[in-house]
């Protein structure tokens, strides 16, 4: 911005003159301070510009001296034109000019809208004089119509006259002050109390603050009226003096009258709204777009003319100032109103333009100070506002549907695909931005021009410290943007501009000569290319630079380093070194080369020498290191003097073999670190495999290392494993010489490289290779052989080697039960396993070795399920508790139990199960062992750490799983006790309950047939007889959810063994409090006790619980049969009422069939039933008669039964009974028949009798 009058720049906002009485005095002084707090001037950005920015109100405000007096505006006259016009012959701008710099500076620097007088008030203080002077200032100022305030300063202290410390004299004082000059209390007259020292900050702070924010509305009546009368001026008609006696070829045109209008109307709208800036760059751009077409026409005018006039020569030059000062103004305006993207484009526009206009030979410098003052304002603008500048922003801003514009956001710029005139990409970040300054600038060549817009440069000197000046501010950008939140986190091309910044300074310094400051930024430039991928060609050409810069400082140290370094590329551009040899004059004879690093290519395996995938105590460990020179002697040959002899001396080479596994120097050491030292007696420097065996103690072995420089050399070194751990070559430490010989002189250049090969942190992800080459040489022609061979092992890397304890020569095998082929939910099953150990030919002592078992429940997608609760132990351990194998390493063999309890309710998972299909119980057998360890050097916590440990499978057995033991069937049917009262009569009281009506009890029956679903399960699983599971007792739980009703169990359960083995419960029902019940709804579950067979251990299983309604109340027809003979029966039927009421029945006993509805027709039966027998009382068919209350109603039948073959008979097994039908009259429904004998089934069809045997 420096290329520019600052009153350009400078930012805008109404203008005051601050005139102290005093400067030196500390009320003065802290006054001024606050006033600083708020002021603008000199400056090119505040944020207070920023629109809708809620801040402290902002001026322009000057100190000018008291003695100045006021301020004295031009008073135009009716026949002369002001100095500042162009119609005014002596003003700068005449002939043809359109505005200068005079006139911003009457509105900035010498007109304010207020001015701020100071004033002393003190015991001497005449009043009279005071207001005297001040009335004279206030009219002086109505006259130039500017603001005057008054700001009276006391002095007094509390104990002068008139001071009671409450300043009550000041305040008459002011008041009086007031009335007589007429000045108000908030912007006029007023009072600061600068004898109270403690406050005085505070007031002159609250004075400040309360005085400017009420300044506003004055500040604003005062531009507006200076904007009325621009406006009105296009109305006026001028006078123009004559110019025809002047030499020049360009005249003042309307156009650039009106330029000059919409200039003055945009600055004076900054001064109305400078903290919203739209209208003033509205009037702007208008100006901007009058003054680029005033530019095209001088452009075509002045091209041809050889000597430009000097009116001419300076109405170019202030056309092209006003354009970049407008183009500056508008940027900031965007930039204001939050609109970075425009902002930046508006630049590019700005610089588009121009250059389409402007001589080839002026474009570079100026677009280069383009950039600079862009880059500068940058700087300035707050980040929140530059955030929309960022990859991630346009991303958001690509996303958005109303975005019309079509763009893509890329590092450091945003690429625009439409059809506005100027180029579409432009650069986002202020650093870039200053790159993009220095690389215009460094392409300039100055040429003299007719223009001499912006002159040139006095000399190169003074160009190159410019261009190290922007490369200076493009690097401290990018490094600061490097350590902040601007850059997301998707961008890291940063460091390569910081990088190639690094280069373009170094190149600025030596052409400035100064030598230190390029190795400085060549260095830093070097760092980022050798420790990235990136081409060798680049390293060459810095370290080609620096090795100009040694050389012409004589750093023959560094000189020399950096010709060892050149030497390690395959080739470099020395046709700019032709003529360079390095000079061993005045280099000492022995010096480090500790900047000098990687002189050689380290290639390192270790693994097993066998190559087996997993390795363990007592395995050998192959150590395998190939050494490559990377030094190339005919490059490095090059930059030396003829007969120049290269040696190099490796002294030893150091294996550091770090373990992993948690332990360092506590845990032992299975892996020694491995020193190879420099022998030269030893007889092997010309081969290229070097073989070592360490012996057990040994770990240092010696070679002859002389001879390295030539060839590849390969070292394969063996030793043993003593312990189990997780081990890495962490480093490989080099120490060698490099010696240079020139006639009589020698120089020994000494290095001790560390190699630095372990990972700190290995990740898993991190593959290894598939193939290493392994070296060895052939039997029969003693030749060096390579082989690929794979490599797989469960190391991290190639340097590193997991070496596992020996695994125990272990063996498990179910003992008992021998044919355990399932597992049953819910019961409890131990199993005997037997433990076979094998000690190795050498005794292994090992810390812990125990057994663990992990008994988990696999679905039918062999997926882990979590639905049931698995305990295990062993023997009489702890749930979960390993089993301790110490004894069974003494004696060879042991038995152990495994004991396991699955339980969960069957009722929760059958369902379940029946969908996901069969569950498989798995149990995993595996030992853990962890070695012996000095006891003394492991802590409790690194002795409990399950990284100490190694884990193997010994067996593993999938058995099914039986989710229940058994399958029921349930079924209850009614019973009669004769032999019992259960239907009291209602005419005999009970003596417990005398007054209440009898309480009737009914009887049932409950049957559950049992099947056995392991025994079902052997049979499908082995053709031989299946085992079975052994009922110990069954326990019938029934209950009802009523609670007034109770349910008892008359007898002990009883077996049945016919078809399936059923068990039987009797039980009555009756109500707790006589109340009538219809019917009960009840709840039957059966507990049953069992085991394996040959087995102890008993097993408790609860079946489901089935709900079951049985009718309490309603009469019911039971039937009784008593088999006479072969073919005489008694047919008993009862009828029983257990009501209070009365009830009426018909009844009907007959053998003709009835085809049942719904199903096929029954055949004719071989057999038929008659009851004509005397005996029978009851007729077959009965009329209407009654059943009283509480009672039981037996009709007896006698019958017989025929069949017309006797082989008939034995045929079948059961008889269809005759249909006996009982009618209610009352309710209009038949009852029916209900059985209370085993050997009456009921079926849809019909009752049967079950033959019986007589």
């Amino acid at each position: 911005m420096e290329n520019y009058n600052p009153v350009f720049l400078q930012q805008l906002a109404p203008y005051i003159q601050v005139k102290l009485h005093d400067a030196d005095v500390e009320s003065c002084q802290t006054l001024w301070t606050h006033f600083q707090q708020h002021n603008l001037h000199h400056k090119v950005w505040d944020n207070a510009v920023i629109r809708n920015r809620f801040q402290n109100p902002k001026f322009i405000i000057q100190s000018k001296d008291i003695s100045t007096g006021i301020p004295q505006r031009e008073i135009s006259q009716t026949e002369k034109h002001s100095i500042i016009s162009p119609f005014n012959n002596e003003s700068e701008l005449f002939p043809n000019g359109i505005i200068n710099d005079k006139w911003f500076n009457k509105y900035i620097n010498d007109f304010p809208f207020a001015v701020v007088f100071t004033f002393e008030l003190t015991k001497e203080t005449d009043v009279v004089e005071l207001t005297r002077k001040i009335n004279e200032l206030k009219q002086g100022c109505i006259k130039q119509q500017i603001k005057i305030i008054c700001i009276i300063i006391s002095t007094k202290s509390e104990t002068e006259e008139g001071g009671d410390g409450n300043n009550n004299g000041d305040e008459d004082i002011i008041n009086q002050l007031r009335v007589n000059t007429g000045l108000p209390r908030l912007v006029g007259l007023l009072y600061l109390n600068g004898s109270n020292k403690s406050t005085l900050n505070r007031d002159c702070e609250i004075l400040v603050q309360s005085l400017l924010s009420n300044l506003k509305p004055t500040a604003l009546e005062f531009y507006n009226n200076i904007e009325y009368k621009i406006k009105q001026r296009v109305k006026k008609y001028y006078s123009v003096p004559s110019t025809s006696h002047l030499s020049m070829k360009i005249q003042l045109s309307p156009r650039s009258l009106q330029a000059r209008n919409l200039i003055k109307q945009s600055i004076i709208n900054q001064f109305i709204n400078y903290h919203d800036l739209d209208v003033s760059i509205k009037f702007m751009e208008q100006a901007y777009q009058m003054l680029i077409d005033i530019l095209k026409d001088m452009q075509v005018s002045l091209r041809d003319d050889i000597d430009i006039s000097e009116y001419d020569l300076k109405l170019y030059n202030q056309v092209r100032t006003l354009i970049d000062i407008l183009a500056f103004q508008i940027v900031r305006g965007l930039f204001s109103t939050e609109e970075p993207i425009q902002a930046l484009r508006r630049h590019k526009s700005h610089i588009s333009k121009v250059k389409a206009i402007i001589d080839p030979e002026s474009r570079l410098k100026w677009v280069s100070i383009q950039y600079e003052w862009l880059g500068q304002l940058m700087k300035l603008v707050p980040i929140s506002i530059l955030n929309g500048l960022n990859t991630d922003a346009i991303k958001k801003l690509t996303r958005n549907p109303s975005n019309k514009v079509s763009l893509f956001g890329y590092f450091g710029g945003i690429k625009f695909d439409d059809d506005i005139d100027y180029e579409d990409d432009i650069i986002t970040n202020s650093g870039l931005i200053f790159l993009k300054s220095f690389n215009y600038l460094d392409n300039f060549i100055s040429i003299p021009s007719k223009f001499n817009y912006l002159s040139s440069f006095d000399n190169e000197h003074d160009l190159n410290d410019h261009k190290v000046n922007l490369l200076n501010e493009s690097s401290k950008l990018i490094t600061k943007d490097l350590n902040s939140n601007f850059i997301s986190s998707q961008e890291d091309s940063f460091e390569l501009y910081s990088s190639l910044i690094n280069w373009l300074l170094g190149e600025q310094y030596f052409k400035l000569k100064n030598f230190r400051n390029a190795i400085e930024n060549y260095l830093a430039c070097l760092s980022t290319t050798t420790n990235s991928h990136y081409w060798p060609q680049i390293s060459t050409i810095i370290l080609l630079k620096l090795l100009q810069c040694y050389s012409i400082l004589e750093n023959k140290e560094l000189e020399l380093s950096t010709i060892l370094k050149l030497s390690l590329y395959p080739s470099f551009a020395s046709s700019s070194l032709s003529s360079y040899k390095f000079k061993f004059d005045g280099v000492e004879d022995n010096f480090d080369i500790s900047d000098v690093s990687n002189l050689f290519n380290l290639n390192v395996f270790i693994g097993n020498e066998t190559f087996q995938p997993e390795t363990f105590v007592y395995d050998t460990a192959l150590i395998q290191l190939i050494v490559d020179y990377k030094i190339n002697l005919n490059l490095l040959l090059k930059l030396m003097p003829e007969n120049t002899k290269v040696e190099l001396i490796v002294n030893s080479i150091q294996f550091k073999i770090d373990r992993l596994d948690g332990g360092g120097k506590k845990k032992a050491r299975g892996l020694k670190n491995i020193t190879i030292v420099h022998n030269p007696d030893v007889d092997d420097a010309a081969e290229s495999l070097k073989i070592f065996k360490l012996d057990d103690n040994a770990d240092k072995v010696e070679s002859n290392l002389s001879q390295m420089i030539a060839k590849s050399n390969i070292f394969q070194i063996f030793q043993m494993i003593s312990s189990s751990g997780f081990y890495e070559i962490e480093s490989i430490k080099l120490s060698y010489n490099i010696k240079l010989s020139h006639d009589d002189k020698t120089v020994t250049l000494d290095k001790i490289e560390n190699f630095i090969i372990s990972n700190p942190n290995p990740s898993k992800t991190e593959i290894p290779p598939h193939h290493i080459s392994y070296y060895s040489k052939s039997s029969s022609t003693n030749q060096l052989e390579k082989k690929l061979i794979r490599f797989n092992s469960s190391s991290l890397s190639r340097n590193s080697i997991k070496i596992s304890p020996l695994k125990p020569n272990l063996t498990v095998h179910l003992h008992s039960p021998s044919s355990l082929n399932c597992i049953i939910l819910g019961e409890k099953l131990s199993v005997t396993f037997k433990l076979n150990f094998v000690q190795p030919h050498k005794k292994i002592d090992y810390k812990r070795i125990h057994l663990s078992t992990t008994v988990s429940i696999l679905n039918k997608s062999n997926q882990k399920s979590d639905k049931f609760n698995i305990r295990t132990n062993w023997d009489q351990f702890k749930d979960d508790e390993s089993l301790d194998l110490k004894a069974l390493m003494e004696n060879g063999e042991e038995f152990h139990n495994l004991n396991i309890t699955i339980n969960n309710p069957p009722n929760s998972v059958t369902s379940k199960a029946d969908d996901e299909g069969g569950y498989t119980i798995s149990i995993d057998i595996k030992v853990v062992i962890l070695e012996e360890e000095d006891e003394e050097e492991i802590s409790a916590e690194e002795d409990n750490s399950i990284h100490d440990s190694l884990i193997y499978d010994i067996a593993k057995y999938n058995l099914p799983m039986l989710l229940q033991p058994f399958q029921f069937k349930y079924m209850i049917g009614p019973r009669i006790r004769l032999d019992e009262i259960d239907l009291p009569s209602p005419f005999l009281l009970d003596s417990q309950h005398p007054s209440s009506m009898p309480i009737a009890t009914r009887a049932w029956l409950g049957k559950v047939s049992i099947i056995d679903n392991f025994k079902t399960f052997e049979q499908h699983d082995k053709d031989e007889s299946p085992q079975q599971l052994e009922i110990l007792d069954v326990d019938y739980k029934i209950k009802s959810v009523n609670p007034d009703l109770i349910v008892d169990l008359i007898s002990d359960v009883s077996k049945s063994d016919d078809e399936s083995i059923t068990y039987k419960q009797l039980f009555t029902i009756k109500s707790k409090n006589g109340y009538s019940h219809r019917d009960v709804q009840t709840r039957t579950s059966i507990v049953i006790k069992w085991k394996r067979q040959d087995e102890e251990i008993i097993n408790t299983f609860n079946s489901d619980e089935w709900q079951i309604v049985l009718p309490l109340s309603d009469p019911r027809v039971l039937l009784t049969i008593d088999q006479l003979s072969s073919d005489s029966f008694i047919l008993r039927y009862i009828l029983e009422n257990p009501t209070p009421r009365i009830f009426t029945f018909t009844t009907h006993l007959t053998t003709v069939e009835e085809q049942p509805q719904g199903l096929p027709p029954l055949p004719t039966p071989p057999y038929q039933w008659s009851f004509d027998d005397d005996r029978n009382l009851i007729p077959i068919r009965q009329t209407p008669f009654p059943v009283l209350p509480f009672t039981r109603h037996v009709m007896e039948f006698y019958g017989k039964l025929t069949f017309e073959e006797q082989e008939e008979r034995d045929q079948l097994k059961r008889i269809k009974l005759p249909l006996f039908k009982v009618f209610d009259v009352q309710y209009k429904m038949m009852l029916p028949t209900l059985s209370v004998d085993d050997h009456i089934l009921v079926s849809k069809t019909g009752l049967y009798w079950k033959q019986q045997k007589i």
